[in-house]
């Protein structure tokens, strides 16, 4: 798809850390530039399916049976390649910066003006940058900061300054740039909003995605408050789509509830196999939340080595602990399921709004309709959702 090019191959490519990368390797008529090639690939891609490596060669090395010999593939380079001048590190505060990078993305070299999102850098190494940050350098980074400040370069400006984004922000975040709705999303009950990351990139220019860690405050109606302050503020009127995974489900049907006392109206909440919760709901579902955390994107293993990702999830059970969905709001509840332990209770979803409950057959686990074995599937099926909303709004 890419203009020019004539063939190509992509393999994976072991890093310094042990993880692995995309390399392609490729034929084209003429010489390419590596930004905009990646460019170009971030408009057909997801952000985890872009090769970090694009090595171009005269002709692809051959068997003598004529398929394309990997062996005689050479090395890419050991530096990323970004379409971005090489800059070092120029004073100690980017030196440890650069050090961190470098261990977190698995790269030998990395330039202060380099992009961490387009040099490799994803949901789970966004927590492994922030744990060793906060852990070498006695700072509070949150994912907001890594968002805002995505070099090195603006990175130790914000720290050398001590700026206020270091603070842990509350309230919505946007994870993406251009969309035609504002998507709020809640977090599930690892009560963390950078959990929706490659979501965002996936519906660029569908929707804007608003994100949030879990808003906690002991006074329930108090928090709840809180969140619907921070949305107005975003969006003081109009139709409000909400979007919540898991245990964020029923948390953006209790905002909603919120808003409508506020008159202000919810119309849609996108939710990601979510269960009406009550206590009965929650014995059965109590086994699930108290088990081993597993490496899904769900629940992420870094979530529990700050004590800020801590206090977020530990915060979040407890609110659920105390919480029975009850009540009626008016929006449209699209629950995109798959088999868990309460599937029986999913469709009760219909007895708390006025208006529509539709189920979605979803792909993969509950744990794991975010990872990237599912997202793509999945998301294919939120499109479908935001195509159906947009169509009402017209």
């Amino acid at each position: 798809n890419i203009k020019g090019v004539q063939e190509a191959i992509v393999i994976p490519k072991e890093q310094d850390n042990g993880e692995k990368a995309l390399c392609a390797y490729f034929v084209a008529k003429r010489s390419c530039l590596i930004n905009e090639m990646k460019e170009q690939l971030s408009e057909l891609l997801p952000h985890y399916m872009i090769p970090s490596y694009l090595v171009q060669l005269k002709q692809m090395p051959l068997t003598p049976n004529g398929k394309i010999d990997r062996k005689l593939l050479p090395k890419p380079e050991e530096e990323l390649q970004t379409g971005t001048e090489y800059v070092a590190p120029r004073n100690p505060v980017e030196e440890t910066l650069t050090e961190i990078w470098q261990k977190v993305l698995g790269l030998s070299r990395v330039g202060v003006k380099d992009n961490f999102f387009e040099v490799g850098g994803d949901s789970i190494k966004v927590l492994k940058l922030i744990k060793l940050t906060n852990e070498q350098m006695n700072v509070e980074l949150n994912f907001q900061t890594v968002f805002g400040s995505p070099t090195i370069e603006l990175m130790a400006t914000q720290l050398v300054n001590k700026n206020a984004n270091l603070i842990v922000k509350k309230g919505f975040f946007p994870l993406n740039k251009f969309g035609e709705l504002n998507v709020f999303c809640f977090p599930p009950p690892t009560g963390l909003g950078v959990i929706y990351f490659e979501l965002a990139k996936l519906l660029e220019e569908k929707c804007l995605v608003y994100v949030t860690d879990f808003i906690n405050n002991d006074n329930h109606d108090v928090m709840l408050d809180r969140y619907v302050d921070h949305i107005i503020s975003i969006q003081a009127k109009g139709s409000y789509n909400f979007l919540g995974y898991s245990g964020g489900g029923n948390l953006a049907f209790e905002v909603a509830k919120k808003m409508k006392k506020r008159g202000k109206h919810v119309s849609n909440i996108v939710m990601l196999d979510t269960t009406p919760w009550n206590k009965e709901v929650q014995q059965i579902a109590s086994k699930i939340l108290n088990e081993p955390v597993n490496k899904t994107n769900l629940d992420m293993i870094q979530q529990r080595t700050t004590p800020y990702t801590q206090n977020k999830q530990n915060k979040f059970l407890l609110y659920l602990q105390t919480l029975e969905n009850s009540g009626s709001i008016d929006a449209n509840i699209h629950n995109i399921v798959v088999d868990t332990v309460t599937t029986s209770f999913k469709k009760e979803w219909g007895n708390f709004t006025t208006q529509s409950y539709v189920e979605y057959q979803g792909i993969g686990t509950h744990d794991n309709l975010l990872s990237s074995d599912y997202i793509q599937e999945n998301v294919k099926i939120i499109q479908e959702i935001l195509n159906k909303i947009k169509n009402e709004n017209n």
